[in-house]
This record gives C-alpha cells, sequence and structure tokens, in this order.
C-alpha cells in the first residue's frame, strides 16, 4: 500500500535467454566441486553458480556488477558460437547487492627481461593500471585479478609499449608471457 515502500531496495534480475531465444543445456563438469561427475544442466545456471565464486570485483568480492559481468563472458564461453542465447541482468548500479568474496583468479606473469618491468591496465579504454612492476629481480611474477579483460604490457613506464597482449581472465589460473 506504501507507494515510496521499494525505495532503496536492492534487486538482480537475470535472465537465461530473451523470450525469443531458448536457453542452452548441455554436459558440463559440476559448477561448485570439480571432484564430482560432469552432468547435463543449463548454461546459464552453471555460469551463474561458477560466478558466485569466481566473480570477483577488482577488491575480490562479488557484486551486482561483477557477477553479471562473469555469467555474460562465461555463458558466451560455454556455447557454441552460432547460439543466440544471451543472458541479461537488470540492477541498479547504485544499489549493489554484496555476495561476500571470491576467488580471484592466479595469473603467473613471465617476463622476457625482467628488468624493464610490466604494467596490467584493465577498464574500457584500458586506461586503469591495476598492476605496475618498474622491475623485477625474478623472470616469474604471481598476481591475483578479478575477472575481466585486460592489456599485459612491458616495459612499464609511460603509455609507449615495446611488448604487450590482451588477455580474458575469467576464474581459471593463466600463464602470460611478456
Amino acid at each position: 500500500g506504501n507507494p515510496l515502500g521499494a525505495n532503496g531496495v536492492r534487486y538482480l534480475q537475470a535472465f537465461a535467454a530473451s523470450s525469443t531465444a531458448a536457453s542452452l543445456e548441455r554436459e558440463l563438469p559440476h559448477p561448485l566441486d570439480s571432484t564430482k561427475p560432469a552432468s547435463v544442466h543449463g548454461v546459464f545456471t552453471h555460469a551463474l553458480l561458477e560466478g558466485l565464486k569466481k566473480g570477483t570485483n577488482l577488491e575480490g568480492k562479488v557484486d551486482s556488477a561483477s557477477l553479471a559481468g562473469y555469467v555474460k563472458e562465461r555463458a558466451q564461453e560455454l556455447m557454441p558460437a552460432d547460439d543466440n542465447q544471451r543472458p541479461d541482468f537488470r540492477f541498479d548500479d547504485t544499489q549493489f547487492i554484496d555476495f561476500g568474496f571470491g576467488q580471484l583468479t592466479p595469473v603467473q606473469v613471465n617476463l622476457t627481461t625482467p628488468a624493464a618491468g610490466f604494467q596490467v591496465r584493465f577498464g574500457k579504454d584500458i586506461s586503469k593500471v591495476v598492476h605496475r612492476t618498474s622491475s623485477s629481480a625474478t623472470a616469474a611474477v604471481s598476481l591475483k585479478l578479478a575477472p575481466g579483460r585486460y592489456l599485459f604490457a612491458a616495459p612499464g613506464d609511460g603509455d609507449q609499449f615495446l611488448n604487450s597482449t590482451l588477455v580474458k581472465v575469467l576464474g581459471e589460473p593463466i600463464s602470460v608471457n611478456l
């Protein structure tokens, strides 16, 4: 009865597919326990359950936006290229839901020239520097990153790079060579 009663309510609506598309089911590994056998279940559900553990933001927490981003990327990765299922999320981006801490992705950076250093950039225009090492004593550096697309670049000073690579981080440990 109170029209203002819903103000400030946090919500997250998630849709596996649009009303004109079918959702896909296939045999996939267990989304929460790799020791359990694979089974047939929905791609969206699989990605959503994984996302509650692996869909972190840069601070290591799973929130509305980081979960939505993870599920969209992961569902696309699990589907055939010609599938038209596109998960959709709706939420108020000023009222995030905090699902707690998740697991950041282990990333090993292998440096050809450790003394040159490297940097990692993130964001729509890859302008946000999330890690910078001016030089390294070792040829391998370990990082932990949230899911997303990153630019790994060496050397790490300024905006001029001799070597760079775009990398998609999506919850599984990866190795990057610079």
